[in-house]
């Protein structure tokens, strides 16, 4: 098997947020299929949301 590539492994990212984010990423657990919990919905959502960001070239825009 070969080794997997440096780019390819997922590095941990550990941050806080405020209580209305945090409540909010509640919400979202209870009520849709992003997670079951806080953190997995919060992970689910940063991962989507940077994919999108590079997939539109966010980084070149002026």
């Amino acid at each position: 098997m070969a080794p997997e590539k440096d780019e390819e492994k997922g590095k941990e990212l550990r941050f806080g947020v405020n209580a209305r984010a945090f409540s909010y990423l509640g919400w979202l657990v209870q009520n849709t299929s992003l997670g079951r919990t806080e953190n997995e919905v919060a992970r689910h959502v940063l991962a989507e949301t940077l994919s999108k960001m590079s997939g539109e070239n966010y980084r070149d825009r002026p």
